[in-house]
C-alpha cells in the first residue's frame, strides 16, 4: 500500500527518515561524545606531545574520527537493520537516542552540579534518557532542533583544531 502525501509529510515519517536519523545522531554524539572528548584533549594538548604526534593531519584526522564515526556507526547499524525489519530499526534508533541523551545528562550532572555517585548518575541517565526519548517521539519541534544542531560535531572540530591553548603544536 502506497503512503498518502499526508503520511509522507507527517512528523513520524520525517522522524524516521534515514537522513533525519543521521542528523539527530550527529547532534547527540556531538554533545555526548565529541565535545567532551575533544575539549579534554584540547585542554591537554601535551597528550599529543607525549606520544610524539605533532602532525596537523594526524590530529585533524583524530578529531574528525571522534566527531563523525560514532554517529555514522550507530546510523549504519540502524539503517542496515531496517533492511530486515523497520520496527526493530526504529527501536534501535530510539535506544541510541536514549543512551546518548543519558550519557550527555551524566556529563552535565557531573560538570555542573558535582554529582559523583555512580548510582545517582545511572538513575539520572536512565530516567533522563527515557524522558528525552518520550519527548523526542511526541514533539516534532525537538526533532527539528536536533537536526539543526547536527552541526555540533563540525563546530567542535573547528574549535578543537584552531582554538586550543597550544596552537603552535597543531598549526604549522
Amino acid at each position: 500500500m502506497k503512503p498518502s502525501n499526508d503520511e509522507l509529510q507527517s512528523p513520524r515519517s520525517i522522524r524516521h527518515g534515514y537522513i533525519s536519523q543521521l542528523l539527530v545522531l550527529l547532534c547527540l554524539t556531538g554533545f555526548a561524545i565529541t565535545e567532551p572528548v575533544l575539549s579534554i584533549f584540547g585542554a591537554n594538548p601535551s597528550v599529543f606531545n607525549f606520544y610524539n604526534i605533532d602532525n596537523r593531519v594526524l590530529i585533524s584526522l583524530y578529531a574528525v574520527i571522534v566527531a563523525f564515526l560514532p554517529a555514522t556507526l550507530l546510523w549504519v547499524v540502524s539503517a542496515s537493520t531496517s533492511l530486515i525489519n523497520r520496527r526493530v530499526a526504529i527501536t534501535l534508533h530510539y535506544v541510541s537516542v536514549g543512551l546518548l541523551s543519558g550519557l550527555w545528562l551524566i556529563q552535565f550532572s557531573k560538570w555542573n552540579f558535582g554529582v559523583s555517585r555512580s548510582e545517582v548518575l545511572a538513575v539520572l541517565a536512565l530516567l533522563g534518557g527515557g524522558v528525552f526519548v518520550f519527548i523526542y517521539m511526541r514533539w516534532h519541534i525537538v526533532v527539528k532542533w536536533l537536526q539543526i544542531a547536527s552541526i555540533t560535531p563540525l563546530v567542535t572540530v573547528v574549535v578543537f583544531l584552531y582554538l586550543v591553548p597550544d596552537r603552535e603544536m597543531i598549526t604549522p
